[in-house]
């Protein structure tokens, strides 16, 4: 009998046990984060409000402790280590948090998105300054101490006569010297050796320096506008190649009230300096833009010109790497045939326009072509001098002459605006006529090319 009760009583503790860990490795098993990492309800109310993002995290943290606890007290069989109570939720933050967000869904439904949008906005920012405050906040600190020992130091009134003086000192023995041979170098490059002297003193610690007519003369009353602006840019030049460093500098019409001579010889010290920083020079004289494109490419220096100008009311329209002096551009077809392409690509109006500027391109290689070939450089768009040893490199052909004459006529009539014979009045630009065009004056280069022998 006995036997018989041990033997139930054993089967039903070994049931009990299964039952025990069958429960425990549920328990194990059991995922106590309420807001999973990767949830979108985490992501949405993180943006919301973090910091209840934070509690239920801390929550999540309780229950999972719990949990552990009560996984050990089964496996061990340790009924008195079991946690009794209730576990703590953040009840008036969640329903904070849903009444929140039921005020936005109201508002959003009543179409109210500008109110919303901007509440987001300024807790956006606020946000964002906290952060970036608490990266610079050492820094902050630093600086409201050292403004703070700014203000005393300033409200002390320190005497800066023996800073001036030493400055003075220092700016004789490295500067003076040196700058003055200098700038004597680039009067004579910028074509004024003016009667001038180099004035320096000190004021409140630091050195000025200046320049003046010599008899104590007002610069007014002997340089003229033009030399004066000459000297001033030798100057500009001068404290430039002082500085050991090679940056850019950008010139806003340097020649203007200038002579052709002085143009020349500034052309001439740009293209030189352009061999060693870039010089950028705002301009509306063609004539000295063709001066300075001419001694930089002598020079070996890449010229880029783009063409600033005022269309149909609106100013700064920028026509990149195309002036009216940029004649290097035109002296092949090469724009034209660019022109071409782009038109047998297009259709309706835009091809009409392609072939237009493509004819116009044609035209100015036509009058390249009557410069550079037929006159053999003797002459220069925008430059007055006159090349007489080209003249014996000419080689003349009446039937050459009147076939460009005849290309240019050819080239007009495809312009909008051009005054043509009622003959050709009522064609439309056609893409197969530039093209024989292209390839007339192709043919009139390579004719005009032939030197006298």
């Amino acid at each position: 009998m006995w036997g018989y009760l041990d033997h139930d009583a054993r089967k039903a503790a070994v049931v009990a046990d299964e039952e025990l860990n069958r429960y425990a490795a549920q328990l194990k098993a059991l995922n106590c984060a309420l807001l999973p990492a990767e949830s979108r309800i985490r992501a949405d109310l993180s943006k919301i409000n973090p910091a209840l993002v934070g509690e239920i995290d801390a929550a999540s943290a309780t229950f999972d402790a719990r949990r552990n606890a009560l996984v050990a007290a089964l496996e061990q069989g340790a009924a008195d280590a079991v946690h009794t109570g209730d576990l703590a939720l953040p009840e008036e933050a969640l329903a904070k948090a849903l009444e929140d967000i039921e005020a936005q869904d109201v508002a959003l439904r009543d179409g109210k998105f500008d109110e919303v949008l901007a509440k987001l906005k300024a807790e956006h920012i606020s946000l964002r300054h906290r952060q970036v405050l608490s990266k610079n906040i050492d820094d902050l600190v630093a600086f409201v101490e050292d403004l703070a020992w700014i203000e005393k130091a300033v409200g002390s009134r320190p005497n800066t006569r023996f800073v001036t003086d030493r400055q003075k000192i220092v700016f004789e023995k490295l500067i003076e010297g040196n700058y003055k041979e200098r700038l004597k170098d680039e009067c004579a490059k910028l074509d004024c050796s003016l009667p001038f002297e180099f004035k320096a003193r000190g004021s409140a610690g630091k050195t000025l320096r200046g320049l003046k007519a010599k008899g104590g003369h007002k610069p007014d009353d002997i340089f003229s506008e033009g030399e004066q602006r000459a000297l001033s840019l030798a100057d500009f030049l001068t404290e430039v190649n002082l500085n050991p460093t090679s940056a850019a500098i950008v010139l806003d019409d340097p020649v203007t009230s200038l002579d052709h001579q002085r143009k020349r010889a500034i052309a001439k010290r740009l293209a030189e300096e352009a061999s060693v920083r870039q010089v950028i020079v705002f301009t509306h004289d063609l004539v000295f833009l063709t001066l300075l494109s001419d001694r930089a490419e002598a020079a070996g220096c890449e010229v880029t010109s783009h063409w600033v100008q005022c269309l149909e009311g609106v100013p700064g329209c920028v026509s990149l790497e195309d002036t009216p002096a940029n004649s290097r551009a035109y002296r092949k077809t090469t724009k034209a045939k660019e022109f071409l392409q782009q038109a047998k690509q297009a259709t309706g109006g835009k091809r009409v326009d392609l072939v237009r500027s493509g004819a116009g391109a044609l035209r100015r290689t036509v009058e390249e072509v009557v410069i550079l070939h037929l006159f053999k450089d003797t002459v220069r768009r925008w430059d007055e001098q006159v090349r007489l040893g080209a003249l014996t490199k000419i080689s003349w052909s009446n039937d050459l002459a009147d076939e460009i004459v005849a290309l240019h006529d050819d080239t007009s009539r495809l312009l909008e605006g051009h005054s043509n014979s009622d003959e050709f009045a009522g064609e439309m630009p056609d893409v197969d006529y530039l093209e024989k065009l292209i390839a007339r004056v192709d043919d009139v280069i390579d004719k005009a090319k032939a030197q006298r022998t």
